[in-house]
Parts: C-alpha cells; structure tokens; sequence
C-alpha cells in the first residue's frame, strides 16, 4: 500500500481530514517523534471516531432536554395551584 503522505501522530483530526481531501486520499500514515511510522490512520477511523463523539453529544443534550422538561413541568404544576 503506498502511503503518498505523512500525519504526525500530535496533530489533530481537522488536519487529516483537510490532508485527505486535498490529496484525494482515504489513509495517512501515522508518524512518531523520529519519524518512523507508527500506524496507519484512514478514513473510516475519523468517521468512526466522529460518530462517537456525536453520539455522546446527542446523549448530553438528550439529558438536558428531559431534565429542562421536567423543570417546566414542575413549574407548570406550581402555577396551576
């Protein structure tokens, strides 16, 4: 497998997914302090790790939500006595 680009392994997801769209690409390899490769990183692990985190988003503000729904609903029920 050619691996036409390197991803320093402290940099940030934005810039893999901008490397990937910009060379046409779908894996990086993943380099180490010295250089030496250290894995691989393609681009069905940034979807996954996407989906996580807006999944655990979607949990929060699902949480929120009910908990604010059940602060009007005691609300309403003070000012219907």
């Amino acid at each position: 497998m050619y691996l036409p680009q390197q991803f320093d392994r402290s940099s940030d997801r934005d810039l893999a997914v901008e490397i990937m769209r910009a060379e046409g690409i779908r894996r990086l390899a993943v380099t180490g302090i010295d250089g030496e490769i250290v894995g691989v990183l393609s681009f069905d692990d940034v979807v996954d790790a996407i989906a996580v985190e807006l999944s655990s988003l979607a949990q929060a503000l699902k949480s929120e939500w009910f908990r604010e729904a059940e602060t009007l609903g005691d609300l309403d029920e003070k000012v219907e006595h």
